[in-house]
């Protein structure tokens, strides 16, 4: 077969012109440090690549959601720890307005100490973060969620919502609690039941609930004292005498159990006939009605043994249902605990799998450079020795020997 010059020299250029290619894309492939440059040198694993860099690009979004979650729980733990010590105060002060030693000059000392206190849960119960969302409103997060009617009574704005944010595919978290559920949702009494005196009561008789686990009622209840030794119970519900004449005794147990229908509580002192007191169930009630409540109570005291006697039995029902309050915020405050360890627990997971996904990614694209350094040696020879024989090919012509 005959070969021209002409199918020599462009056979010749063109393997030059190979070997050269193939030289720029192993320069620009350690330049890259990656094994290949477009998708089409390997589709498989460019699909590979896409799938995983997208996992990773979701699962660090995940932990910026974490991280986020993580500021709002820690801005609500701090604000809640603020209300607990608030509350602990109020006890205190509570405590010492229902002894019955205070003159009502005393007790207007504390009343100014509690509206302080009442003013600083308001405005911790208004918290924002820093982008200026009340972190209390539930998913109304622009507004303000306690205010004062006219009246000056604090009204709750937001709702019941619990906003969340998810961390993992599988996990999402809450990022917040409503007002309702924190300074709202608790409570009258001692939690089972409302107790009160009546205002009208003449005697010096005090009421206050026994720790029994039978109090459980759906019904109105009233004891009338009959004489200064008697009484009886009314069902107010359904307009019944469920029990008549019973002996009193002060300080023992007043209790009733009819089917489902049980209350025990004590009442103390010397109450007179005609006096009457109230036995109900427990109502929902606000940190703040409670506070209105015994400032309500300060406000009208007088310094009379019936009064007093009223005035102690209201302070026993607010004080439990400030005990209610302060049981709802441990409640609250464990669940955000709870929450933070999940969320230190997703993130540990998000982290490792970020690791385990990067890892697998440089085995997928990153060049193994002392391979890479071992071919472009072995190509630049390769090329060499191309243009070497090209240009010795070059001189096999008949006519140099003429």
């Amino acid at each position: 077969m005959r070969i021209s010059s002409n199918q020599m020299n462009t056979s010749g250029l063109q393997e030059i012109l190979k070997r050269q290619t193939e030289l720029r894309d192993l320069q620009l492939r350690m330049a890259t440090q990656k094994k290949f440059l477009t998708p089409a040198d390997d589709p498989v694993a460019a699909t590979t690549i896409l799938n995983i860099d997208t996992d990773v690009a979701l699962t660090e979004q995940y932990n910026r959601n974490a991280d986020l979650a993580v500021s709002a729980g820690e801005l609500e733990e701090g604000v809640l720890n603020s209300v607990t010590n608030i509350s602990f105060r109020l006890k205190e002060l509570f405590v010492s307005i229902g002894n019955g030693t205070y003159s009502g000059q005393e007790l207007d000392a504390l009343k100014t100490e509690i509206i302080e206190r009442y003013e600083e849960l308001i405005g911790l119960a208004n918290t924002q973060n820093s982008s200026g969302d009340y972190i209390f409103s539930g998913f109304q997060i622009k507004t303000e969620p306690f205010t004062k009617d006219v009246s000056g009574n604090v009204l709750y704005n937001g709702d019941q919502g619990q906003r969340e944010l998810r961390i993992s595919s599988g996990v999402k978290v809450p990022i917040s609690d409503s007002g309702y559920d924190i300074f709202v949702n608790s409570l009258s009494g001692n939690g089972d039941i409302d107790f009160a005196a009546n205002p009208a009561n003449t005697g010096s008789g005090i009421i206050e609930p026994k720790n029994s686990a039978t109090n459980n009622i759906l019904n109105d209840y009233e004891i009338q004292f009959t004489s200064s030794t008697t009484y009886d119970i009314v069902d107010v519900t359904n307009a019944v005498t469920v029990v008549a004449g019973a002996t009193y005794t002060s300080g023992a147990d007043i209790s009733y159990t009819a089917g489902t229908e049980s209350f025990t509580v004590a009442v103390e002192g010397e109450p007179l006939l005609g006096d009457v007191f109230t036995v109900e169930p427990s109502r929902r009630q606000s940190i703040f009605s409670t506070l209105e409540s015994v400032i309500s109570a300060i406000d009208n005291y007088v310094d009379l043994p019936a009064e007093k006697a009223i005035f102690r039995s209201s302070m026993n029902s607010l004080d439990g249902a400030l005990d209610n309050f302060m049981g709802n915020i441990d409640i609250i405050r464990a669940k955000i605990g709870a929450r933070l360890n999940t969320i230190d627990s997703e993130l540990n997971t998000n982290r490792d799998l970020i690791v385990s996904q990067k890892s697998t990614l440089s085995k997928l694209q990153d060049l193994n450079v002392v391979e890479a350094a071992s071919e472009l040696s072995r190509q630049t020879a390769v090329l060499d020795a191309a243009q070497a024989s090209f240009v010795r090919v070059q001189n096999l012509s008949i006519f140099r020997f003429l």
